[in-house]
This record gives structure tokens, C-alpha cells and sequence, in this order.
């Protein structure tokens, strides 16, 4: 009934609460409809009759939200009561999940009859799922077997999204000790780990690729790299570069994956900070003498060497001009 009542707060009976420590059933239940009111109806919860440290431990864990119940205070007189500060700035969340977004365009989809209104919910679809996680294709002759296949892709992904193997490649790459970055063709960072924020001191995600190039140096140089492997028929590829982190220029290892899904191709790329001491002289930005002797160096055994006629003679006629110029300045 509340679904159809213009209101801003919804409490939650006692009656939910009450079992929640000694039961998982009820607990879950509470916290569907939690999720539910807050996420779908874009509602505040109150969660009344929170009596033990225990219940108030697991419904805190659900996210915003206000209490009350005899863990904070039994029932007191009106002389007893004490004014305190009032919640200030409490904001409802109204962007949906993008995954609340996906669902709601597939109930459209699987409510729709005639084809025009199928065509218009697969379009809804295409809008939401900028990267074609569900698995869109062209078909537009058999309209009814394409919502037949979206369905069965969607059911696998919310199969897959609770399966331990899932939970463990997303911790992976989330809480992986590399610096990891993914970005599409266009070079648009779809995910960086809180590693690579760190890293460089800024969130990629959802920033224009000029912009990105504006408060990245060298970031144009590994959007061209990204490139480099996405034309080529090699899936992988290793460098070495030098990337301006927020404590400088740093030497980092850099492995990169080209990954397709559904036609789509994306650039994994993982950094790892190199740990030879290996020291970048600040104005060439070129590798010191040290990169020689380096575990790197070693490995792949790589030498160019340039020698400039006159080089080192023209450097002592510069210095020696500097010099005489620094002495008529000051004197």
C-alpha cells in the first residue's frame, strides 16, 4: 500500500526485527525489504524495536538508515526528555543501481506483446547496458526468440553474480596489490581499482578521455599503446614506462590484455611499481647508468647506443658560457 502514498519515511515494524539474531530467515527477509524501499522506492527506513546490541550490529550493516527501540533508551517522561541535534543533510539516494536499472528494462521487455513494444524495450535495454553485458545482437527478424536469449543471459549473470568463483575474480581485481585499469577501445576507463586511484591520485571512471589526457601526463602515450594491441593479433603485451604518479615520475611495469565481450574489446592493463633501483634522471627523463645492471635489462638483454660526434666538447663550450654569463650577471 505504501508504494501509492506520497511519503518520505517508512518505518518497519517491530515484528520484523524481533527474531533477526537467532534467525537467517527472518534477517533476510528484513533486509530484502530494506533494500527494496531504499534502492526501488527511493524511500527513507526507520527500523523501530531494536531492543539488543546484537540486532542493532546487523541491521547498521544495511546501509543509512534511523533507529529506535530500548537499546537507546526506554520509555521516559516528557520532563526526562533531552533536546538533541537535529540530522542535518540526510539525501535521499535517487540514482538507481545500475543493476536496478537492468532489471526494471527487463520486466519492460518481458511485458511487452506486440513487436513494435518488444523493439522499443530492447532499444531501453541497448541505452542501459553501454557495453553489452546481457548480449544484445541485430537480430530484428525473430524479436521473440532475441527476448527468449536476453532472458537466459540474464538469468546466468544473477547465477554467476552469487557463485563463490565470481566473488573471488571480482576480489581479484579489486583488491589486487597491482595497480589495475580497464578501458575500452575509445580509451574510456570503464574500472580502476582503489590501488590505481591511489597510484595516481585521481578516479578515471566516467572522466572524458581529454580531460583524462589534460590531468594525466603521458596518458595520450598509453592510450596509443592500448591501441597498439588492440590492431595487433597478439592478446598481450609487457612494457616498461615511466608514469607520473602523485610522488612523481616512478619506473613501473605495465602488462596489458586485450579482452573481447559480445564483439566489444577492452585493454586490461595492470601496473606494478618496479622494484630495481633504477634512478630517472629528472631532466632527460632518460634511464641512469644503474638501468644497465637492472633485473629487466637482464631479462630481455635490449642496448641502443648513441654516439654524438662533438657532443662532449659542445657541452663543456655550453657550460663554459653559462658560466661566463652567471659571472657578468653578478658582478
Amino acid at each position: 500500500m505504501f508504494l501509492y502514498l506520497d511519503v518520505d519515511y517508512i518505518k518497519l515494524d517491530r515484528r520484523l526485527i524481533r527474531n533477526i539474531e537467532h534467525n537467517y530467515i527472518s534477517y533476510s527477509v528484513l533486509k530484502s525489504k530494506y533494500d527494496h524501499i531504499v534502492n526501488v522506492v527511493n524511500k527513507v527506513v526507520i527500523i523501530e524495536g531494536i531492543e539488543t546490541f546484537e540486532q542493532f550490529n546487523l541491521v547498521k550493516e544495511f546501509g543509512d538508515m534511523f533507529y529506535q527501540g530500548f537499546y537507546f533508551s526506554k520509555a521516559i517522561t516528557a520532563a526526562e526528555i533531552q533536546k538533541t541535534e537535529p540530522i542535518l543533510n540526510y539525501k535521499i539516494n535517487v540514482r538507481k543501481q545500475f543493476s536496478l536499472k537492468l532489471d526494471q528494462a527487463i520486466f519492460d521487455l518481458n511485458r511487452s506483446q506486440d513487436p513494435k513494444n518488444v523493439q522499443q524495450a530492447i532499444e531501453n535495454i541497448k541505452s542501459i547496458d553501454k557495453y553489452n553485458i546481457i548480449g544484445l545482437t541485430s537480430n530484428t527478424f525473430d524479436l521473440y526468440s532475441e527476448r527468449q536469449r536476453i532472458n537466459k543471459n540474464y538469468r546466468e549473470i544473477i547465477k554467476n553474480k552469487t557463485s563463490s568463483h565470481f566473488m573471488l575474480a571480482a576480489l581479484v581485481v579489486c583488491g589486487s596489490d597491482g595497480a589495475v585499469v580497464i578501458r575500452d577501445k575509445d580509451g574510456n576507463v570503464i574500472f580502476n581499482n582503489d590501488h590505481f586511484i591511489n597510484y595516481i591520485g585521481i578516479d578515471l571512471v566516467g572522466m572524458p578521455v581529454e580531460e583524462a589526457c589534460e590531468k594525466v601526463a603521458d596518458y595520450r602515450t598509453c592510450l596509443n599503446v592500448d591501441n597498439e594491441l588492440l590492431l595487433s593479433d597478439s592478446c598481450f603485451m609487457m612494457s616498461d614506462e615511466v608514469i607520473e604518479t602523485k610522488n612523481g615520475s616512478e619506473l613501473v611495469h605495465i602488462y596489458r590484455q586485450k579482452v573481447s565481450n559480445f564483439g566489444q574489446h577492452f585493454v586490461i592493463c595492470s601496473v606494478y611499481e618496479a622494484t630495481d633501483t633504477i634512478i630517472i634522471d629528472e631532466l632527460t627523463n632518460c634511464y641512469q647508468k644503474n638501468y644497465l645492471s637492472s633485473s629487466y635489462m637482464n631479462q630481455h638483454k635490449v642496448l641502443v647506443f648513441v654516439d654524438l660526434d662533438g657532443s662532449k666538447r659542445s657541452m663543456i663550450v655550453l657550460a663554459t658560457i653559462s658560466v661566463m654569463k652567471f659571472y657578468e650577471i653578478f658582478h
